[in-house]
């Protein structure tokens, strides 16, 4: 569609690269264990949100390309690791992206940190397997 050529075609490659720098300068004022503690609280709080009102938590760890490529997804490791030690549900799509990755499959726009409509696809196919490997949301959704 027009929208997907213009983002994927123009838009990313003019201001990709500024975007990213942007995003290393920001995230670079915050040392790293400031930043798990951060997300940490956040999570916390959504989490006993949710769970006050009988909602389920899933969290899904999405890996960079660079993640992909190179198959170190430390920051998932430990996000992973906190998620288990607070019984929070947690899904990282890594294994899934590095096997669609070497088998071909393009998830990533080339100057761009986004997902194409291939990499959506695919983290969507995963969610879905997750969600429906639970037998109480499978159900609900056979009634549908």
């Amino acid at each position: 569609n027009f929208y997907y050529f213009v983002n994927s075609r123009i838009y990313q490659g003019i201001f990709a690269e500024q975007m990213l720098e942007l995003q290393k300068d920001d995230l670079g004022k915050i040392d790293r264990t400031k930043q798990f503690k951060m997300s940490y609280t956040m999570l916390n709080k959504v989490h006993t949100f949710l769970d006050d009102h009988g909602v389920r938590l899933l969290v899904v760890l999405v890996p960079d390309r660079g993640n992909v490529a190179n198959g170190n997804f430390e920051d998932g490791a430990k996000i992973t690791e906190y998620c288990t030690a607070k019984k929070i549900e947690c899904l990282s799509l890594m294994k899934r992206f590095r096997a669609e990755t070497a088998s071909g499959s393009r998830l990533y726009f080339e100057t761009d940190v986004h997902w194409t409509n291939e990499g959506h696809r695919i983290a969507a196919d995963e969610i879905s397997r997750y969600l429906h490997s639970d037998d109480e949301i499978a159900l609900h959704a056979q009634k549908q």
